[in-house]
């Protein structure tokens, strides 16, 4: 299930094997593969995605990662993301995110950063001053 309401970006995933540890508990690379995913998802929702930069030679990169996380699901289980953009400039954008069990529990929070690099000058790139209408939330 994916929706998009209150410009916050949702979809539902179920805990797959690779993302979680030997007893079957989400590992926190698992976690941040799975927020990865979502970003994908609402950046390819709003057409402004890996494959809709591309084109202009520009593509999306990650600065940092900040995970808090509150309790693991375990492997099979579903669990709802939500995330949305909180912050841009012409440099950067900080994107959220949150996590939540097949209970409707908090299960992490997290935030990361991300800026456009020019693909052919090997340089960060200005972000477009219409972002926040692009993303639909600032």
């Amino acid at each position: 299930m994916t929706k998009f309401e209150n410009n916050i970006f949702e979809k539902t995933f179920t805990v797959e094997y690779n993302n979680s540890g030997l007893k079957g508990i989400l590992t926190n690379k698992g976690f941040l593969f799975m927020f990865e995913q979502i970003a994908n998802a609402h950046s390819a929702y709003t057409k402004f995605s890996f494959n809709d930069l591309i084109d202009k030679n520009l593509s999306w990169i990650l600065l940092n990662w900040k995970l808090k996380v509150i309790s693991r699901p375990i492997r099979n289980n579903k669990v709802t993301i939500k995330t949305w953009i909180s912050y841009y400039n012409h440099i950067f954008t900080l994107r959220e995110y949150e996590m939540y069990d097949d209970q409707n529990n908090l299960c992490a929070i997290a935030e990361s950063k991300f800026c456009l690099i020019d693909l052919t000058k090997s340089k960060i790139a200005r972000l477009p001053e219409n972002l926040g209408t692009i993303y639909r939330n600032l």
